[in-house]
């Protein structure tokens, strides 16, 4: 991911794509068979080995992808002593926030349970930081407080469109015209959210919702379950459903390694999959959901537009 910032220049995007995400660890990891296949973790394991397992970039071992000064979306699971996600957790908890110094921000809040058509269930914890740094995130679980830590970074350092901001346009592929793109959906059979290109959809005065995902060539067991979430709201949308693959050429090349990326991926500065985009008539975006999101959450985010 390009952010910016001389941190970024560690990694590639590809690479990062291939797994450098926590939701890459632990979804890659916990004995999934493939892209849209279901889970099988553990759903044992008591509170004092279990830990709070990030399904997103956190920033602390890659590029942070969050940024300050606009609520950002943190989905966290909880993971057994083996870091396997556990499929059984609470359906409501209580989190908090802390700053580099350890000082609360913020009251403690509840964050409900997600899980219904994805692997395994999280917790996705939406706060806004007003400044850069690093934060502690607390999730309680069965008595014990499991922890982790998140960077925000400056938004000058952050390249992924926010909400508030216009959705970019772009000529994504479509059975008519490729552009470059083979196949331009690794779905097995093909999606129909290709029929119109992202430009014309935001253009065309209706809300338009962009989801980014290779159900084929996906590092995780996600980006399959999450196109078929967005395939069953077309049929009772009334928007634009876009999809866009993330490489451009990994059928030919045998190797995402050595794959091109898709000109949606660069576009969007997306260091990760899959990621969705929704944006309002007016082609403003009012939320985007990143790494994992399930049936709920999905039809939350198309109900602001729709």
């Amino acid at each position: 991911m390009i952010t910016g910032n001389a941190r970024a220049g560690r990694f590639s995007r590809r690479a990062f794509l291939l797994g450098s995400t926590g939701t890459g660890l632990l979804l890659a990891s916990a004995g999934t068979v493939a892209c849209g296949s279901g889970g099988g973790g553990d759903s044992g394991g008591s509170a004092k080995a279990a830990s709070l397992a990030p399904f997103f970039a956190t920033g602390t071992m890659e590029p942070p992808i969050l940024r300050s000064g606009v609520e950002q979306r943190m989905p966290w699971g909880i993971a057994d002593e083996e870091n396997i996600p556990l499929t059984e957790i609470p359906d409501r908890a209580e989190a908090s926030i802390t700053d580099a110094q350890g000082r609360q921000v913020g009251d403690t809040f509840v964050v409900d349970r997600h899980g219904d058509g994805t692997p395994f269930p999280y917790y996705p914890v939406r706060a806004t930081m007003a400044e850069p740094g690093t934060y502690g995130v607390a999730i309680a679980h069965k008595g014990a407080a499991l922890t982790g830590q998140v960077v925000f970074a400056a938004p000058e350092d952050i390249m992924l469109v926010q909400p508030g901001e216009r959705a970019i346009p772009v000529v994504t592929p479509t059975p008519a015209d490729h552009r470059g793109v083979e196949p331009i959906c690794t779905r097995d059979p093909a999606c129909p959210l290709h029929g119109i290109t992202l430009s014309d959809a935001l253009s065309s005065g209706r809300p338009t919702a962009l989801l980014v995902s290779s159900p084929a060539y996906c590092q995780t067991n996600v980006c399959g379950p999450v196109l078929e979430l967005l395939i069953e709201e077309s049929t009772s949308r009334s928007m634009n459903l876009v999809h866009a693959e993330v490489y451009a050429n990994a059928a030919a090349t045998g190797d995402v390694l050595k794959a091109t990326l898709s000109e949606t991926t660069t576009t969007y500065k997306l260091s990760f999959e899959p990621s969705l985009v929704v944006a309002d008539a007016k082609g403003v975006v009012v939320d985007r959901l990143d790494f994992v999101f399930d049936r709920s959450e999905l039809r939350s985010a198309l109900d602001l537009v729709t």
